[in-house]
């Protein structure tokens, strides 16, 4: 049986997601296109997919997702996986975390300075704990939101300088920028 990306595979009482699948309201669904495999001993179900693609090294690559959540010392980021011509990524959690220490070099008063609900980011894995907690970093030029919308109207946000600006509400936010913002490069 091949299950597309969104299918409902199990309900997660009884199988945790594991490489190529997701959890959602108690529900474990695809993430990619394969056949699902179920392991009775770890609990898990896994997505074989059936392109030979090879996975790329999780610690250190590069993920892209969405900011769900901003607190004052950490951000809660939505990851989501890729395929490119070359590798494949699939995270090994959907939910991963932003420390203050790992936005930039230097100081960092609130993590609300640098990220809002919704900023969609590019980031590097830095440390993966008990097989599913993720640890990213946003250090360097290349890493940081690629595309906000204003807190105000939900519009996209346009560069200005090291500032992002609101055309239509005249609203100016700070957030730590990756140098491509507004047209990312991504994978291939």
């Amino acid at each position: 049986m091949v299950v597309t990306p969104g299918e409902h595979i199990a309900i997660a009482e009884e199988f945790m997601p594991g490489v190529g699948a997701y959890e959602r309201d108690g529900e474990v669904f695809a993430a990619v296109v394969g056949e699902p495999k179920f392991d009775q001993i770890e609990r898990e179900v896994r997505i074989d997919s059936p392109r030979k693609i090879p996975r790329r090294n999780v610690v250190g690559s590069i993920v892209y997702g969405r900011i769900v959540q901003v607190y004052d010392k950490y951000a809660v980021v939505e990851l989501f996986p890729y395929n490119t011509r070359r590798f494949r990524l699939v995270p090994p959690s959907r939910l991963s975390t932003i420390r203050i220490a790992n936005i930039r070099r230097g100081f960092v008063k609130t993590v609300r300075d640098e990220f809002g609900v919704g900023d969609w980011i590019r980031a590097k894995i830095l440390k993966i704990q008990k097989r599913f907690y993720v640890d990213l970093s946003t250090e360097g030029s290349r890493f940081g939101v690629i595309k906000a919308y204003c807190p105000k109207c939900r519009r996209p946000l346009v560069r200005r300088g090291a500032a992002l600006y609101c055309p239509r509400c005249k609203l100016t936010v700070k957030r730590k920028i990756a140098e491509d913002y507004g047209n990312p490069v991504l994978p291939r």
